[in-house]
C-alpha cells in the first residue's frame, strides 16, 4: 500500500464536520469514490504545526484547502511554504487542492491575490491544457466544484499550466513529475458544497442562486481524482 500524507490546513466547522468529517476524511472519500483503494493515509494538522518527523515518512503528500490565504503572515503558513520547498528539493510527489495549489505556487515564486472578480463558487467549467496530466479524461472541458476568492495570478518559473477556466486562468499547474495542483475541489460532495454555499448566502449575494443551481450539474471529480492518483503512482 502507498502511504499518503495529508497535510491538513484547516478544520471543518462543527455543524458540517458532524455530517461530512474533516478535510482528511473528504480526501480519503474522494479517492474511494474514484475507485482508488490502494492507499493508506496519515494526517498531519499543519495548521497546528504538525509535520512528519522525516520527509520519507510518507510516499506522497496532499495539501488540503483552507479558509486562509497563502500570503497571510501567519507562522504556520510560513512554515508550510518552507516545507513545500523542502518537498520540491526532494522531488517528493505532492498534490495541492485549492489553498494547497495556491501555497505551492507561492512557495515556488508565483503570485496569489484576492481576485477582483470576487467569489468563484458552485460548479465551473474548466479547459484541460495538458491531456497528459489528466489521463482519465479525453481532453474535453470538465465540470468541477470550486469555492475561492484567491487565485494564482502569476505562475512560478518552470511550472506548466494544465487547467484553466474563464473565471480562473491559472487553475492548475504541474512541476516536472513531482508537483501537481488544482484550484477546484474534487473532494467536495454535492451535499457539502450546498451546505457551504448556504453558510455564505449573505456574503455571496446575487451569486448564491446561480451557484446553487449549478450544483445540479454532474461533475468530473472522479476522473480528476483518478488522474491525480495516476500522477502519484507514476515513476
Amino acid at each position: 500500500m502507498t502511504l499518503i500524507g495529508l497535510l491538513v490546513a484547516d478544520t471543518v466547522d462543527e455543524p458540517f464536520k458532524n455530517r461530512f468529517g474533516g478535510y482528511s476524511d473528504m480526501i480519503r472519500k474522494m479517492f474511494e469514490r474514484a475507485g482508488v483503494f490502494h492507499y493508506d493515509f496519515k494526517s498531519y494538522e499543519v495548521y497546528r504545526q504538525e509535520y512528519p518527523k522525516q520527509i520519507d515518512e510518507c510516499d506522497a503528500y496532499v495539501i488540503s484547502g483552507s479558509r486562509l490565504s497563502s500570503y497571510d503572515k501567519v507562522p504556520w503558513i510560513e512554515r508550510l511554504l518552507d516545507y513545500i520547498l523542502k518537498l520540491h528539493r526532494h522531488r517528493k510527489k505532492t498534490v495541492g487542492i485549492c489553498f494547497g495549489h495556491q501555497c505551492m505556487a507561492t512557495a515556488l515564486g508565483g503570485r496569489v491575490e484576492k481576485s477582483h472578480r470576487g467569489w468563484g463558487v458552485g460548479v465551473h467549467e474548466y479547459n484541460i491544457l495538458d491531456s497528459k496530466a489528466f489521463p482519465s479524461l479525453d481532453g474535453s472541458p470538465v465540470q468541477l466544484q470550486c469555492s475561492h476568492q484567491d487565485q494564482v495570478v502569476e505562475m512560478p518559473t518552470g511550472a506548466e499550466r494544465i487547467l484553466e477556466s474563464e473565471f480562473c486562468p491559472h487553475a492548475g499547474m504541474r512541476v516536472d513529475n513531482h508537483f501537481i495542483s488544482i484550484q477546484p475541489h474534487p473532494e467536495f460532495c454535492r451535499d457539502f458544497a450546498e451546505y457551504l454555499l448556504c453558510s455564505r448566502e449573505d456574503e455571496l449575494g446575487s451569486l448564491f442562486n446561480s451557484a446553487m443551481s449549478s450544483l445540479a450539474m454532474e461533475t468530473h471529480a472522479n476522473e480528476i481524482s483518478q488522474s491525480l492518483s495516476a500522477f502519484i503512482d507514476s515513476r
